[in-house]
């Protein structure tokens, strides 16, 4: 009898982790199929967005201790990127982000859902804490050849708000490919009153980009800054004005569209570069090139050379130009940067001659 007892519970206990195991797999299974009806963090308390109307200081306002220099602790990154990518994507924000860690750096990567992966390196620190996206299903989005992800990129604004972190003066957008410098970022954002509206960012470097969207609107490739009092005001706004305009193409024209209702122009700071190419080239897909060399797939290392020029401040804004020199290890790119020639372009060209004092 006593046997038959002990047998009878073993039996029980077995079935109850089964179903246990059952349960959570497809919990997990859901969960990475239909995300989260709201945004959810692997390591962080969500809170509601803030109700109290965040105003901007003005000249009468009341003489106060001025605040200290802004730094990185200032700064919280929000980083778009999905799931499908992120495991290879990863190593690009590791690069600069883990310089810092010990360093108060602060921000979030939002993936569309969850994967395996991103469950195994939750306290890697060398990463920001990643964070589930809210679904974005709810609104339209009717351009013909876009994805409708921008909507949710976009919205990571408004979430990255309303995780609630204190003493944050500036909200920093970028993808997962985005290789931000904190130290020349936190130089930049310190000539920026943080209290005022400001929408910090640049230009594509490609004229015909920024004909297709705006000479006026932040290209999210190359980062863009949002003080936090203009970041909690196109929080409380965002939803609604996504919603009336769902034949735009991706994130960033969206965010610009968001910021011209509320009347807060594009602050022009060419530290922020976005490059366009006709292709992803971390995808594996190359834009066609007509010189002769190894398929990039090949390449380990770039090795790029500049002559020192510290008089180079003084003269009148121009972009140096860059070559690709010959290389006896088909593992290695080099590349030369120095002053443009008279005639010199920027785009597929020829060089014959490049005399960068090499």
């Amino acid at each position: 009898m006593r046997r038959r007892v002990l047998l009878i519970r073993n039996v029980y206990l077995v079935v109850v982790l089964v179903a246990a195991a059952v349960f959570f797999s497809f919990a997990y299974l859901f969960h990475t199929l239909y995300p989260p009806s709201s945004p959810s963090c692997i390591v962080h308390q969500i809170i509601t967005l803030p109700t109290t109307t965040t105003t901007v200081a003005n000249e009468t306002t009341t003489q106060q201790q001025p605040p200290p220099p802004t730094s990185l602790e200032h700064i919280v990154f929000g980083i778009a990127g999905s799931a499908k990518l992120w495991n290879h994507r990863k190593n690009y924000v590791k690069l600069w982000w883990s310089r810092h860690k010990d360093e108060n750096i602060r921000g979030f990567v939002w993936l569309d859902k969850l994967s395996t992966n991103v469950l195994n390196e939750n306290n890697d620190r060398d990463l920001p804490p990643v964070c589930i996206s809210e679904n974005t299903q709810r609104f339209p989005y009717a351009h013909r050849t876009g994805n409708r992800a921008a909507i949710r990129i976009s919205r990571i604004l408004t979430e990255t708000v309303r995780m609630g972190l204190k003493d944050v003066r500036w909200v920093v957008m970028g993808d997962d490919d985005t290789w931000f410098v904190p130290e020349n970022l936190v130089r930049v954002l310190r000539k920026y009153d943080h209290e005022q509206y400001y929408y910090i960012g640049s230009v594509s470097e490609s004229h015909i980009q920024n004909i297709a969207f705006s000479y006026d609107m932040a290209f999210g490739g190359g980062g863009f800054a949002i003080s936090y009092p203009l970041a909690v005001l196109i929080a409380k706004v965002q939803d609604r004005c996504i919603e009336r305009y769902p034949e735009l193409y991706g994130s960033d024209d969206r965010m610009q569209a968001c910021m011209a209702e509320v009347g807060v122009p594009l602050t022009k700071e060419p530290g922020f570069h976005q490059l366009s190419v006709s292709e992803h080239v971390s995808s594996g897909a190359y834009p066609k090139c007509e010189w002769k060399m190894n398929s990039p797939g090949e390449v380990k290392k770039v090795l790029v050379y500049k002559s020192p020029n510290p008089r180079m401040w003084e003269k009148s804004p121009r972009r140096n130009c860059c070559k690709v020199m010959p290389s006896t290890d088909k593992a290695i790119v080099l590349i030369a940067v120095g002053t443009c020639s008279e005639d010199e372009i920027f785009g597929t060209q020829k060089f014959e001659n490049f005399p960068y004092g090499l």
